[in-house]
């Protein structure tokens, strides 16, 4: 195992300045270079959520393995269930072959390591470069796998063949995560090219399911986690905080998703013969969802829910209302004149203007139905009672709540609320639960030496002071790494609201692109303490 290099207390010391000037060199030269190959990745549909999209998975999973290669990683390896052997070893020569320094040479046997059981879901990406036990090691963490694209007559172009317009590349997943986690791979190659070395030990750990919760990764981490100790990992799949104002995410907030499903009878039936006296499934779960929450507050209606849920500093709330001018360009991109918790006028009705937009959205937890399906959803009418109903509903939770306390909550609270609905109770329907995924939420120390540093790079390359954020978003396998490999996080995203991650015309901001990998490169020599 390798020596891990304890974390510094004190300020960390600027990197080489001559080697960061080559290697940015590098990649202002190679800029459409980098481009065309953000392209080309972008053209994979690696939709991780429809099966139908499997060997576009594999591709995608090779393609991030041809990057690592060519950026000049060594052990680069697609851990696939497909090529890993029944014995753990590596089956169709899935290790990349690149030499290897003398510093990997003593780290032969990871290989072996990395593929000890086999991976359950879809491929994992590993790599990585080992420079001396003298240096910190940071763990790069991405994913190469994208949302669906539904619905598809929204999109302006193909959802898979980028366009570049007004200096933004328009495809699924250009900003979620691919051209995020583009940025470090090609700031990797651009200082190894120049200087043949890195400043800091690097390991790469990209997966195919972050957009399906993770489900074959927190295995894996559990399996390798000596492989993986690191003393941070670097990851940008979130927000800046504006146009050229950058930003470090320090909190995210943690998720419970599910879907519940009534059954209120054998079939549906007909609405002339029995409606009135039969029982609606649609009707009645509505109404239980809405019991939920209140729509004009926001506050949620489940029993315990708030128990561990505690304000924000007065610190945070200060830095968010320094923020909070771009609500009316939040507004803007998503066409809306107001907010749920606004009347026209813009005055709040929930509470007097107590909490802003950033607040509502990162620092208290929200519940929201994401889906609803029941009765007859095709062209024409038929005239039924529907006897099965279902939604999927999703809860974002703070830093002290817990996933699987909330999900029982909801779990208690819909019976509970289907209980006082139902003539005859629970007794009269069929109730199923279905969990979709569970995320711990996760806050970060605000001034420690990898934070400060990530500041000064990012405030460096963009000319103005770089700020603090916290995010409404879950990436549930953050917790994971802090918990399992002790490593802190820094959640560096160059990402923008008007992105539309998730949506339709999905976006990238090429100037945030090149300006990312810049600041990776810095943001790495700062990390070396020369």
């Amino acid at each position: 195992m390798q020596k891990i290099r304890k974390k510094s207390t004190t300020a960390l010391i600027e990197g080489d300045t001559a080697s960061i000037k080559r290697a940015q060199h590098y990649a202002s030269v190679h800029r459409k270079d980098f481009e065309e190959t953000l392209s080309e990745f972008l053209r994979i549909p690696s939709i991780s959520a429809q099966t139908n999209h499997s060997n576009d998975i594999r591709r995608g999973a090779n393609y991030v393995k041809k990057m690592l290669v060519t950026a000049g990683l060594h052990n680069v390896i697609v851990n696939d269930p497909a090529s890993i052997a029944s014995d753990g070893s590596s089956a169709g020569g899935s290790a990349s072959k690149t030499k290897q320094s003398s510093g990997q040479k003593s780290q032969k046997n990871k290989i072996a390591m990395r593929t000890k059981g086999v991976i359950q879901g879809h491929p994992i990406v590993t790599g990585e470069y080992w420079v001396g036990s003298d240096r910190p090691t940071v763990l790069i963490y991405g994913h190469y796998d994208v949302q669906p694209v539904d619905p598809i007559g929204l999109w302006k172009t193909d959802p898979f063949e980028p366009v570049i317009k007004n200096n933004r590349i328009y495809a699924r997943g250009a900003s979620d995560d691919k051209g995020q986690l583009s940025i470090h791979i090609k700031a990797l190659e651009s200082i190894l090219r120049r200087e043949k070395t890195l400043p800091v030990n690097v390991k790469v750990l990209i997966e195919g399911e972050e957009e399906i919760s993770s489900p074959s990764l927190l295995p894996y981490i559990k399996q390798n986690k000596n492989w993986l100790r690191s003393d941070m990992v670097l990851i940008s799949d979130t927000e800046m905080a504006g146009q050229g104002q950058p930003a470090i995410t320090y909190s995210l907030r943690g998720i419970v998703y599910l879907e519940v499903e009534i059954t209120t009878g054998s079939r549906d039936v007909h609405s002339g013969i029995y409606g009135g006296a039969a029982l609606n499934a649609s009707e009645i779960l509505m109404k239980a969802l809405t019991m939920l929450k209140d729509m004009q507050t926001n506050r949620i209606h489940i029993a315990d829910f708030y128990r561990d849920v505690k304000p924000i500093s007065g610190v945070e709330k200060r830095e968010m209302r320094d923020l909070s001018r771009n609500e009316p360009l939040f507004k803007k991109e998503l066409g809306l004149k107001y907010f749920g918790y606004e009347k026209p006028g813009g005055k709040n009705i929930a509470d007097k203007g107590k909490y802003l937009f950033l607040e509502r959205t990162t620092a208290m937890p929200s519940l929201e139905i994401s889906g609803f399906t029941a009765g007859y959803t095709g062209l024409g009418a038929k005239t039924i009672v529907p006897s099965t109903a279902s939604a999927k509903i999703g809860i974002r939770l703070l830093s002290d709540q817990h996933p699987k306390h909330i999900n029982t909550c909801l779990r208690r609270q819909l019976r509970a609320n289907l209980e006082k609905l139902v003539p005859g109770g629970l007794s009269n329907i069929t109730v199923r639960f279905k969990d979709l995924g569970l995320g711990s939420p996760v806050c970060v120390n605000r001034n420690s030496s990898y934070m400060q540093a990530g500041l000064s790079a990012l405030t460096a390359e963009y000319g103005c002071k770089a700020v603090l954020l916290r995010s409404g978003g879950s990436i549930p396998i953050v917790a994971d790494f802090v918990k399992i490999l002790g490593a802190e996080p820094i959640l560096m995203g160059f990402g923008h609201k008007q992105d539309a991650v998730h949506s339709p015309n999905e976006s990238f901001s090429l100037e945030d692109f090149h300006k990312g990998i810049l600041t990776s490169i810095r943001y790495l020599y700062s990390l070396a303490g020369k």
